[in-house]
């Protein structure tokens, strides 16, 4: 059984979360910077990351692993198209 979360587009998906309803995309970035500046862990594993919202947290180059993993195609096409982590190690799932 497959789910429908699998069939919606990145846009739309990004459109619901940073509309004026719902302003989700910018809070959920914010709130996973202001994680890691606080716990400073040295390595991350991210489950969820759609279309990569939040992950330019992970760009700077302190963290000695990075996993991340989307249950969506589109969510491990747009991040390597992104440009990736500088950590040590890094995963895409």
């Amino acid at each position: 059984m497959s789910s429908p979360w699998l069939s919606v587009p990145l846009a739309d998906y990004e459109g619901h979360m940073k509309s004026a309803e719902v302003r989700q995309l910018d809070a959920l970035s914010k709130l996973f910077a202001a994680a890691l500046e606080h716990c400073r862990p040295g390595s991350v594993a991210v489950l969820g990351i759609a279309g990569g919202n939040g992950l330019e947290g992970l760009l700077d180059g302190h963290f000695q692993c990075v996993a991340a993993g989307a249950a969506a195609a589109f969510g491990l096409r747009m991040n390597r198209m992104k440009g990736g982590s500088r950590a040590t190690t890094s995963a895409m799932m």
